[in-house]
């Protein structure tokens, strides 16, 4: 009996050890198998629209609590749409299901009221502790907001100022003016980072410059997905490109329902990780809408192939200058509406520039290797055909300015191909 006992207690001893220790533990010794990240600014008019996204997240097979796989939520959000006086802090939320299969919401990291999700340092510091406190060898992010591409903070509401930091806190409204920022007759978009806050009598927005967000990423991501609108081109990627495998993005406007968050799990948590099938789903969902909902552009790009493809484009570039610099942007396939014209299709530009069927070849050849997925419906919003979409868009400098053209400069796509001299 007492030979009994004491097995008992060892076996008992060692199932505890063994409860401490995570299920699907990979070799490495890190203990967590696969880290999402959904990094949430919506402190703004689409504060209800990322509320249903996290809501629409948490009615899918989400990771087991006591599991490896991490599903994890930064969210800034006003308390209802259009209310800004009411302070929110922003938090970080661990979302599973324990044994039951109930959803339970840990959360792990909470910051004061008066902290913006579009501060670098806000980013830098959830960044940070996700690393810190969700050891993997894979991580993926989502990035979820109001976004302008590449452009400097400020410039697509105040393009030509002379000074575009004077507005990287741009006026929206007056307390009497609830919604005389975005307009009731169109579709609502989300177009990176763009949260609000009161300056004396009026409200400001917030944004996050492209530049310091990328320096703020301190690990290497398996993907990275941008909820965001006009966020889809080659300058973002190719600034992207040693911190990220793969790059999800749309070259237009995202509607502000935004990413199928239904098969979020499926696609990037429980099997292998299919980000081309996650944005497939994001296609075929807008595709089956009717009107102006039937609107989206989407591509996946392999950032590993965009050294090489830079090669390339740097000598087209080089071949075609005079004739890109002359070119009529009308001609040319663009991803945007109301003027906002600083997006245009890549081989487009090059195919209105009069490029050789070879050299276009080339281009295409190129453009197989680094795009893996792209899709587009016949119309945006109800505002422009899409005749051509090859996956990325890029700054046109015959319709840009001298200012963009020196901010420009800034970004290593431009250091590596000479786009812009």
């Amino acid at each position: 009996m007492k030979r009994f006992c004491t097995y008992l207690i060892c076996l008992l001893a060692l199932l505890l050890m063994a409860g401490c220790v995570h299920r699907d533990q990979y070799d490495t010794g890190k203990p967590f198998s696969r880290v999402l990240l959904l990094y949430t600014a919506g402190y703004n008019n689409l504060s209800s629209d990322i509320g249903n996204n996290i809501k629409e997240i948490c009615t899918t097979q989400m990771p087991l609590q006591d599991g490896s796989r991490a599903l994890l939520v930064f969210s800034h959000q006003a308390k209802t749409d259009y209310d800004y006086k009411t302070p929110v802090q922003p938090s970080l939320v661990r979302l599973s299901l324990d044994w039951q299969g109930q959803v339970v919401r840990d959360t792990v990291l909470t910051f004061d009221s008066s902290v913006s999700a579009t501060d670098p340092d806000t980013f830098a510091q959830v960044m940070e502790f996700v690393r810190t406190h969700y050891e993997s060898d894979h991580y993926g992010l989502i990035m979820s907001s109001h976004g302008t591409g590449w452009m400097p903070t400020g410039y697509y509401d105040h393009p030509g100022s002379p000074d575009y930091a004077a507005f990287s806190r741009k006026r929206l409204f007056s307390p009497t003016e609830r919604v005389a920022a975005f307009s009731e007759d169109e579709p609502k978009v989300r177009s990176f980072g763009a949260e609000v806050t009161w300056a004396g009598s009026s409200t400001v927005s917030e944004e996050m410059d492209i530049l310091s967000m990328v320096k703020a990423i301190p690990m290497h991501l398996d993907y990275m997905l941008f909820d965001a609108c006009l966020m889809g081109g080659i300058e973002i990627a190719f600034e992207l490109r040693d911190k990220v495998d793969k790059i999800g993005f749309s070259q237009a406007e995202i509607l502000a329902h935004g990413f199928p968050y239904a098969t979020i799990s499926e696609r990037l948590l429980q099997g292998a990780t299919d980000v081309e099938g996650f944005c497939s789903d994001y296609y075929e969902y807008y595709a089956a809408q009717q009107g102006s909902q039937c609107s989206a552009t989407i591509s996946v790009v392999d950032c590993h192939r965009l050294e090489e493809f830079a090669v390339t484009c740097k000598g087209l570039f080089s071949r075609y200058a005079a004739a890109m610099a002359g070119i009529d942007p009308k001609q040319v396939q663009g991803y945007f509406r109301k003027n906002r014209h600083w997006f245009y299709d890549l081989k487009d530009i090059l195919e209105k520039a009069g490029a050789s069927e070879a050299d276009l070849n080339t281009l295409q050849q190129a453009l197989d290797e680094v795009v893996t997925f792209k899709a587009s419906t016949r119309r945006i919003l109800d505002s422009f055909d899409v005749n051509a979409h090859c996956g990325l868009s890029m700054y046109l400098p015959a319709d840009g300015d001298q200012y963009l053209d020196n901010y420009y400069k800034k970004f290593a796509w431009n250091q590596a191909t000479g786009l812009v001299k």
